[in-house]
């Protein structure tokens, strides 16, 4: 499946990584969602490629604990905090997020085209994507009261049984 994206190696440059697995899918009318493992485990791997701009959003797992990292949207730097292993980050592709990695890092990031997420609200009923309130730089987590962590998880158990479909 060719990538139309930001997932799998085009993720993976970004970072400036030589591999970067992906798995992808095509549901929902033909939408791409897909997740890929970024690994790095040298600190100060440096600035991350700027982001083009896309209607989309990163929900990434944290594997490893990353104490450290910058983080710019919109060429404006923001706070950020310490993310532990088990967290969930979301990213909106549309605040052109860059990072700078000054500890080492592994997680799982999920594509999801604000399309997608649009689709699965008209199936539910809900509201579609608007401004996203992404806390950027900071982690959602159980203790949160928001089942963002939960959601993830669910995300995750839905992309190993397709992978296991293939």
């Amino acid at each position: 499946m060719r990538s139309r994206g930001l997932y799998g190696q085009r993720l993976g440059d970004i970072f400036s990584l030589k591999t970067a697995p992906a798995f992808a899918t095509r549901t929902l009318r033909k939408t791409e969602i897909a997740v890929t493992e970024i690994r790095c485990d040298e600190e100060n791997n440096g600035l991350t490629k700027p982001i083009p701009r896309e209607d989309a959003l990163l929900v990434t797992l944290q594997l490893r604990d990353c104490p450290r990292y910058d983080l710019w949207l919109d060429d404006r730097q923001v706070k950020t905090g310490p993310l532990e292993a088990g967290v969930t980050c979301f990213y909106d592709l549309r605040r052109t997020p860059i990072a700078k990695s000054i500890s080492p890092f592994h997680s799982l990031q999920f594509y999801l085209p604000c399309h997608a997420l649009n689709l699965l609200a008209d199936m539910e009923g809900k509201q579609h994507v608007g401004d996203f309130n992404d806390n950027p730089g900071h982690a959602v987590n159980d203790r949160s009261g928001w089942s963002a962590h939960c959601a993830c998880c669910n995300l995750i158990s839905s992309v190993l049984a397709a992978q296991a479909a293939v």
